[in-house]
C-alpha cells in the first residue's frame, strides 16, 4: 500500500506494513495509528462574528429558518453538557461502544476521566471546553458564555443535535484528545458509531476530524442510499491533494458522495495555514478562520483565533440544516444538488467545480440556497456523481468504482491507482460505490418516466424513497463480467472467491498476495527466516565445537 502524504509522516511506516498483513509485528504501534489527529485550530486575528452577520444567516434567522426539526449528528470529543451556549439547545449525547455490552471507557493513561452509556458527556466542574464542544456550539450554540462572557455561537440553534464521542478530553485544550479505552483496549469504532448516528435517523453527520481508522464501505453506502449528508473537515495541511475529484475510498475525509469542506476567511480566501493549497477531493470551502473559541489561557472567555478546517465543517452542516427546515420535502440529494448550485465567490460558474481544484464549487450563499427549492432537482447525490464519472474519465483512476473484471481482484482485497498525484487506495468492494449511483441514475429515470406519463407521487421511485429495496438492485449500465452477486452484496471472506475474468483496469491491482502481502514478499521472508535459522544454528555449533576444543587444550 502506498499511503497518500497527506497523512501524518510518523504514521506511515505501520500503516504499511499493516496493510501487507503484518499485524504481529505492529500490534503495539497499531493503537498509535488508529487514534484520531484532530483538526486543531491555529491562531488568527481579528474579533467578531464575521460567519454569522456577513453572510446571511441573520436573515435566515430572521425568517423563522434556524434548523429547526431537523437531526444533526455531531461525531467529535466529548462534549461539556453545562456549557452555557447549549443549555438551552436541543443536545442529547449517545456513547456507542466497540464493544456489544460494554458501558463505560476511559482516556488512554488517565483512568479518571470516563464516559459512560449513561453520561456520555463532561461537566464544567470537571472541563470547560473541548473539540466537540466548539463543534457543537457552532452548529447550534445560543453565543451565551461563562460569568456572562460571550459564547460560541451556532448556524442552526435550534437543529437537534446528537452528540457521539469518538475520543475523550485530557484538558481543556483541543488538541489534547486521546482514545477512550475499555479493558480490551481501544473502545469506539467510528465506522459503528457512524451506522448508529445513521440508524438513529440522522439527516446530517458532522465528522470535525481525521482518523487512520478505514471507512467501512457498507457503512458509507448505507448513508448514501438513505440521503444523509456527511460533512469532513479536510486536513489541517496544505500538502496537496487530488488532480480533480475523485473521492477516496479508503479515506474517511475523502469518501465519495460525502462532503468535504476547507476553510476561508472573511475576504473568502483560502486559511494559509490548512488549506490553501490543491485539493480535488474538496467539495466547499466555508468560514474556518478569526473564529471566536476559548481562550487557551482562559477557557470562559473567548477569542478570535480560532483557525481551521474543523470549523468550516459544522458552518456547511449548518447551511444545510437550515435548507432542511425550508425545503422539507426535498431529499438529501436534493439539498447537495442545490448546494452545488448555491455558492458564491466562484467565478467559474455556478454547480461547477474551480477549474484549479482549490475551492471546490465554492462559498455556499445561504440566501441562494434558501430561494430556490431544491425539489426541482434530481434525487441524485452530485458528489458521487461527480467521483464516479470523474475518476473514470482519468486514465490515472479509471475503474475505480465500475470495474472489478481484472482477474487479479480474485487474489487481493484492496488496490492502488496509479499516481494522481500520489496512489489511491481502493478497497475491492468500493464497487459499490459504483452500483450506488448506478442505482441512483436508474431510479430517477423512473422518476421522471412516471412525471412523462402523468403519474401521481412519482418520488415514491426515487433513490431515497426505494432505500430498503436497494440489495435487489442488479446494475445493468457497468462493464459485462464487471459484477457478480458476491461482488456488490457480499465481498467478504475468502479473497479468491469474487470477480471475474475479463478486460484489465486501469487501476493498478496488486499481485497475487497472502493477507495482503505479494507471494513472492511471503518467499523471500521465508527464505530470510530460514537463512537467519541457519546462521544462528552454525553460530552455536561453532560456539559448542570452540568450548570442545578450549577443554581438550586444558
Amino acid at each position: 500500500m502506498n499511503p497518500t502524504t497527506r497523512k501524518n509522516s510518523v504514521y506511515l511506516p505501520c500503516v504499511a506494513w499493516w496493510r501487507r498483513g503484518l499485524v504481529a509485528v505492529c500490534a503495539f504501534v497499531v493503537a498509535v495509528v488508529l487514534a484520531l489527529a484532530p483538526c486543531v485550530p491555529a491562531s488568527a486575528g481579528e474579533a467578531g462574528l464575521w460567519y454569522i452577520d456577513d453572510l446571511g444567516v441573520r436573515d435566515a434567522w430572521a425568517q423563522g429558518i434556524t434548523g429547526k426539526g431537523v437531526k444533526v449528528a455531531v461525531l467529535d470529543s466529548d462534549v461539556v453538557s453545562d456549557y452555557p451556549a447549549l443549555t438551552d439547545a436541543d443536545v442529547s449525547y449517545k456513547l456507542v461502544l466497540k464493544e456489544d455490552g460494554a458501558t463505560r471507557c476511559h482516556a488512554q493513561d488517565h483512568e479518571d476521566i470516563v464516559l459512560t452509556t449513561d453520561e456520555p458527556f463532561r461537566k464544567s466542574s470537571d472541563i470547560l471546553s473541548t473539540h466537540g464542544t466548539e463543534v457543537v456550539g457552532m452548529i447550534v450554540g445560543s453565543g451565551k458564555g461563562y460569568d456572562g462572557n460571550p459564547g460560541v455561537t451556532g448556524i442552526a440553534p435550534d437543529a437537534s443535535v446528537t452528540a457521539y464521542p469518538i475520543d475523550v478530553s485530557k484538558s481543556n485544550l483541543s488538541d489534547s484528545d486521546a482514545t477512550c479505552m475499555t479493558d480490551s483496549g481501544r473502545g469506539i469504532a467510528i465506522n459503528r458509531v457512524l451506522s448508529a448516528a445513521i440508524d438513529d435517523g440522522a439527516r446530517v453527520v458532522n465528522m470535525s476530524f481525521t482518523s487512520m481508522q478505514d471507512p467501512d464501505v457498507d457503512t458509507y453506502v448505507k448513508a448514501l442510499r438513505k440521503g444523509v449528508i456527511i460533512v469532513n473537515a479536510r486536513w489541517n495541511t496544505n500538502t496537496p491533494g487530488t488532480d480533480d475529484l475523485v473521492g477516496e475510498p479508503m479515506d474517511m475525509t475523502y469518501f465519495p458522495g460525502t462532503v468535504t469542506v476547507s476553510a476561508v476567511g472573511p475576504e473568502g480566501k483560502l486559511s494559509e495555514g490548512p488549506s490553501d493549497t490543491k485539493d480535488g477531493n474538496v467539495s466547499f470551502v466555508a468560514p474556518g478562520t478569526r473564529m471566536l473559541i476559548p481562550n487557551s489561557s482562559n477557557p470562559k472567555v473567548l477569542s478570535a483565533d480560532g483557525e481551521g478546517n474543523s470549523y468550516a465543517a459544522p458552518m456547511v452542516a449548518g447551511y444545510v440544516a437550515l435548507a432542511m427546515q425550508k425545503w422539507p420535502d426535498a431529499t438529501g440529494n436534493q439539498i447537495l444538488q442545490a448546494l452545488v448550485r448555491s455558492t458564491k465567490n466562484n467565478p467559474w460558474g455556478a454547480g461547477k467545480l474551480d477549474p484549479e481544484h482549490r475551492y471546490g464549487y465554492g462559498q455556499p450563499d445561504v440566501a441562494k440556497l434558501l430561494s430556490t427549492d431544491p425539489s426541482q432537482y434530481p434525487d441524485i447525490n452530485p458528489l458521487l456523481e461527480a467521483a464516479v464519472t470523474n475518476s473514470d474519465a482519468h486514465e490515472e483512476t479509471q475503474g475505480m468504482y465500475t470495474d472489478r473484471t481484472d482477474p487479479i481482484w480474485k487474489k487481493t482485497l484492496w488496490a492502488d491507482t496509479q499516481p494522481f498525484p500520489d496512489k489511491i487506495n481502493v478497497q475491492r468492494d468500493a464497487v459499490k460505490v459504483g452500483v450506488e449511483y448506478e442505482r441512483q441514475k436508474t431510479a430517477w429515470a423512473k422518476v421522471e418516466q412516471c412525471r412523462k406519463d402523468g403519474g401521481a407521487d412519482c418520488m415514491q421511485y426515487s433513490a431515497t424513497a426505494t432505500a430498503d429495496e436497494a440489495d435487489e438492485f442488479v446494475p445493468k449500465e457497468v462493464k459485462p463480467g464487471s459484477f457478480t452477486e458476491y461482488d456488490y452484496l457480499g465481498l467478504s471472506g475468502d479473497a479468491d472467491g469474487a470477480g471475474k475474468d475479463g478486460a484489465a483496469s486501469a487501476s493498478s491491482a496488486q499481485e497475487a498476495t497472502w493477507l495482503g502481502l505479494p507471494v513472492w514478499a511471503w518467499v523471500s521472508i521465508i527464505v530470510a527466516v530460514v537463512l537467519l535459522l541457519l546462521i544462528a544454528v552454525l553460530a552455536i555449533a561453532h560456539h559448542n565445537q570452540s568450548i570442545k576444543q578450549q577443554k581438550r587444550a586444558e
